[in-house]
């Protein structure tokens, strides 16, 4: 996601936000096949740590960049309202 916190600043298109969210869906789903199993590959997790690690990081920021979205566009939605009031 965009480094701005602000999306109406950067204007983040829908397919910037759609190809994001796909990329965290990949993201998810292949950390959830390392965890899944009943009984997990504990030496394939621990070979493949950093690379676990840095999944997580990108997804913790992406949930944050996401967060700072939805926050910005209620507040944008809440500006608008009070205007037509």
């Amino acid at each position: 996601m965009s480094k701005n916190c602000c999306p109406f600043e950067s204007e983040l298109s829908v397919s910037q936000i759609r190809q994001q969210v796909d990329y965290a869906r990949t993201i998810c789903s292949d950390l959830f096949s390392l965890y899944s199993p009943e009984k997990p590959d504990i030496e394939a997790l621990l070979i493949d740590y950093q690379t676990t690690r840095t999944k997580l990081s990108m997804m913790l920021d992406f949930l944050v960049q996401a967060r700072l979205w939805c926050d910005a566009v209620y507040t944008e939605k809440e500006k608008n309202e009070k205007l037509q009031n």
